[in-house]
């Protein structure tokens, strides 16, 4: 059975639920600093998140351009952020 030989090697569906109930807690944290004025690209918060702020920051929920010719050091939330972060907090609330 395919099923059981994933599970011997692998994470299990619960411990794989659980895990991304805790990712998507991570990024919740990450896309709310961001929303609330962001978070600098060299903060204690930014070294604490890398892993969660890359991931952010490569799926375009945030970002440090501020035009098409400037770039801050300060991670801001994009529009496709808030509309996740939004997501995120109905989620929590059903």
């Amino acid at each position: 059975m395919l099923s059981s030989a994933l599970e011997e090697h692998g994470l299990t569906p619960t411990e794989i639920e659980e895990a991304t109930e805790v990712a998507l807690g991570h990024m919740f944290q990450v896309l709310a600093r961001a929303w609330a004025g962001g978070f600098t690209t060299k903060s204690t918060f930014a070294r604490d998140a890398a892993s969660m702020v890359a991931i952010a920051a490569t799926e375009n929920l945030i970002t440090t351009k501020l035009t098409d010719e400037l770039w801050g050091n300060r991670w801001l939330i994009t529009a496709d952020g808030l509309s996740f972060l939004k997501e995120l907090e109905e989620d929590a609330i059903s």
